[in-house]
């Protein structure tokens, strides 16, 4: 009998810190993709941005262990941490892929404004070979297109999947955070702000 494959999201980005908007974007993926599981990486040290205003790992991590908590299909890995180096999605693939056994369909995540600037990541082209490439559709994003840009002849096996508009980023909470306006509590999940200001995060 043929084992029927899990189907894994991962998602991945800095989350600093991570939002309301993540755990939105992970629940209509894990629905609508009708996956079994959706995996939070980190970035320990991503090689697009600068560490300036970057809080640190352990920060990050605790956060978003926080936020997936009350999710039972939500999980969060800190292995780009233990991996060490500059972390490069495809790197992460690659592990996730390998790790698997060929038990698992893994879908990578993420959102038009990260897709649209994939051509200037490390070995882009190879992604499709470890996970789905799936794209959240907005109106007014033209996926074929960039896929056709990107990917040409393989443009085929990037998924769209629609997710109602939720205007928050994370260069949004932390201004709330550092002009010190309660309005940043609404934006997070349960237990993140609390975390915040224990830590005495996001300040200036």
């Amino acid at each position: 009998m043929a084992t029927t494959l899990v189907k894994k999201g991962i998602l991945g980005g800095t989350f600093n810190p991570v939002h309301i908007g993540h755990l939105h974007l992970a629940q209509v993926a894990l629905h609508v993709l009708e996956l079994d599981q959706i995996l939070f990486i980190p970035s320990s040290s991503p090689p697009h941005k600068s560490d300036a205003g970057l809080c640190p790992f352990q920060h990050r991590l605790a956060m978003l262990e926080i936020a997936v908590a009350p999710y039972p299909a939500f999980s969060v890995s800190p292995l780009e941490s233990l991996r060490g180096g500059f972390s490069y999605s495809i790197d992460t693939l690659r592990q996730l892929h390998a790790e698997s056994q060929g038990k698992e369909q893994l879908f990578f995540l993420m959102g038009f404004d990260v897709f649209v600037e994939m051509g200037s990541w490390k070995d882009y082209a190879q992604l499709p070979e470890y996970a789905t490439l799936a794209v959240c559709q907005r109106e007014g994003n033209d996926i074929a297109a960039v896929a056709e840009q990107l990917f040409g002849d393989e443009a085929s096996r990037i998924q769209a999947f629609d997710v109602p508009e939720k205007r928050v980023s994370s260069s949004v909470v932390r201004k709330v955070l550092e002009e010190g306006r309660g309005g940043g509590r609404s934006l997070l999940p349960p237990g993140v702000w609390e975390y915040i200001e224990e830590h005495g995060l996001f300040r200036d």
